[in-house]
This record gives C-alpha cells, sequence and structure tokens, in this order.
C-alpha cells in the first residue's frame, strides 16, 4: 500500500492578491505509512518546505527594496526553516533506519 501526502497553503499578500503554495509527496510505502511518528515528521517536512518557499518568494519581492528590517526578518527566518528542515529530515532517516533495522 502506497500513499500520498500534501500540504496546501494560501498566504495573502494584500490587495485581493494570494500566493499558493503546495506540496506533495506522493509513493510512500507502507512501512513508513503505517508509523505514525515517521508520517508526523514527514508532514512536518512538508509544512516547513511550504513556509520556506513563501519566505524565498517573499525574499525575491524584497530584493528590489532598500534593505531593512524587514528584509533581515525574513532572512533570518528562511535560515531557521532551512536549519529545521534539515534537522526533520535527518530524524526521519533516523526513524526509518531504526524500523529498517527492528525487521
Amino acid at each position: 500500500m502506497e500513499r500520498k501526502v500534501s500540504v496546501e497553503r494560501l498566504y495573502s499578500l494584500g490587495n485581493y492578491q494570494n500566493v499558493k503554495f503546495v506540496d506533495e509527496i506522493t509513493g510512500i510505502p507502507e512501512s513508513i505509512v503505517l508509523n505514525k511518528d515517521a508520517m508526523n515528521l514527514l508532514h512536518f517536512a512538508q509544512v516547513l518546505e511550504v513556509e520556506k518557499a513563501y519566505y524565498k518568494y517573499t525574499q525575491l519581492r524584497l530584493e528590489k527594496l532598500p534593505r531593512g528590517k524587514l528584509e533581515d526578518t525574513v532572512t533570518d527566518t528562511l535560515e531557521i526553516l532551512e536549519q529545521e528542515q534539515t534537522n526533520t529530515w535527518e530524524q526521519l532517516l533516523e526513524l526509518i533506519k531504526e524500523k529498517e533495522e527492528e525487521n
């Protein structure tokens, strides 16, 4: 049994403008689907990916403006999201490795 999971976020840009980001993972093996901790980490990794994409998008939009506090905040947040994403993937891989060793 293989599954897919997806996360979709809609962000308001103001003035009735929105931007939507979607992250979808397909072909998830049964051993991961049946592991609640692994699925929680996978879902969290998707949320981080969408948030990171939004902040990258915001960063690109701000590049044309003079550098200021908002741009610094976006850059700092992007760095934090990237580190958190790396940590989440490492935890997921470790969890999968542990389950494979048990079997």
